[in-house]
């Protein structure tokens, strides 16, 4: 996407427990632009750390008030993946509009 130079927003939240686990973060804060925001999220973070705090689905729910227009796609553990969509739907998401690896394995009723 970033190589197409792709003109349609894309917010990119990567939530973390701690710092530690924050990998390459500069890379992917270097490459923001006016159409792609990175937005790390840590739950438990260290007093120097200046971002977002907290649980990432929290973060995206705070940041947008409808999800609707939206498409997301999500990676990580089968119970956050299962939480993101339920709360995703109740902030206006529509079903088809959601993707995930995990949804493979997961019952979606």
């Amino acid at each position: 996407m970033l190589a197409e130079n792709l003109h349609q927003p894309v917010f990119l939240y990567w939530g973390l427990r701690n710092e530690d686990a924050a990998y390459q973060l500069n890379e992917w804060q270097n490459k923001q632009n006016e159409h792609f925001k990175f937005i790390p999220v840590i739950e438990n973070p260290s007093s120097d750390w200046q971002g977002r705090q907290g649980n990432v689905i929290d973060a995206v729910l705070a940041d947008f008030t409808s999800l609707h227009d939206y498409q997301i796609y999500c990676a990580g553990r089968f119970e956050m993946v299962g939480k993101a969509r339920k709360a995703f739907l109740e902030q206006g998401l529509q079903k088809d509009k959601m993707f995930a690896d995990a949804f493979a394995f997961m019952d979606l009723d």
